[in-house]
């Protein structure tokens, strides 16, 4: 199985709090 993903995919990040969970969300988001 494999998920498609394109700069139209909605992505709920779930689990990080705090400036960790920030940096991360961030990261993926420039990536």
């Amino acid at each position: 199985m494999s998920i498609l993903v394109d700069d139209d995919t909605r992505v709920v990040v779930q689990g990080f709090t705090g400036s960790e969970g920030t940096f991360h969300a961030e990261q993926m988001l420039d990536y």
